[in-house]
């Protein structure tokens, strides 16, 4: 009996001394943390870890009343006591040892979107070409169809949003069907805010500019998914509508 605990307490004795030798991230004797309370998963007032310290209790936090408040809506109450785990519950202001993989949860999401920003700024210039000589082909062909046919705000690729071509047609031959009869054919297009096919309820924006009483107004979006075919389709279905009516 004895020597089990002699035994024992040579075993803790070791533990407690490879804790002491901990290292942090620089290398460096790991700084004490807190001891009122007595933080860490082994409740020896430093951030150590083991192989048993399934959360890897390694940040030592100072507390404040917002963080508090977060953790505990996200399912991790640090402020109520709980003596089953010789927790005493925490305040602002008190020091304690975090657990690590609670703060990775969304890794992979930032990672992502690390990914996806990178992937946007790739050939960023090429697909701006691209989409520009898409707006102003359609622009150039939608004045040979109707000499009538306005556009709203600036064009010019200097001065407008290369992605976006707002377009006045005739009232007399287009009316508030156009964009029914567009969304009909497949071509989504907007009659006020983006992305609303098939609206006609208009633009409050567009609504205080002249002469809007006798036109139809449609945006065009573009991408750089879009091809010169969608274009000289939608043409085509634009023609049509306006030589022979809304159908």
């Amino acid at each position: 009996m004895y020597l089990k605990l002699m035994l024992n307490f040579i075993i803790l004795n070791m533990a407690n001394y490879a804790m002491a030798q901990s290292l942090n991230v620089f290398g460096q004797p790991l700084s004490f943390c807190c001891n009122e309370p007595k933080t860490g998963f082994y409740r020896d007032g430093f951030c150590n870890t083991g192989s048993n310290d399934v959360g890897t209790h390694v940040i030592c936090a100072e507390m404040t009343a917002e963080f508090l408040s977060f953790t505990k809506s996200k399912g991790n109450d640090l402020s109520t006591p709980n003596p089953f785990y010789d927790f005493p519950g925490l305040q602002p202001g008190d020091y304690w040892c975090l657990c690590a993989i609670r703060w990775k949860e969304n890794l992979y999401g930032i990672v992502g979107l690390g990914k996806a920003m990178e992937m946007a700024y790739e050939g960023l210039k090429s697909h701006q070409k691209h989409i520009q000589d898409l707006k102003s082909f359609m622009k150039e062909e939608l004045k040979e169809i109707d000499n009538r046919i306005k556009f709203n705000g600036e064009t010019s690729p200097e001065k407008s949003l290369y992605t976006v071509l707002n377009v006045c047609f005739p009232a007399d031959v287009c009316n508030s069907m156009l964009l029914f009869s567009l969304d009909i054919h497949g071509i989504a297009a907007s009659g006020g805010s983006a992305c609303s096919s098939g609206s006609n309820q208009g633009s409050h924006v567009l609504a205080e500019l002249p002469h809007q009483e006798d036109c139809q107004s449609v945006r065009f979006s573009f991408s750089r998914f879009n091809t010169q075919e969608d274009v000289e389709f939608t043409l085509e279905k634009i023609r049509s509508i306006i030589n022979n009516g809304i159908k």
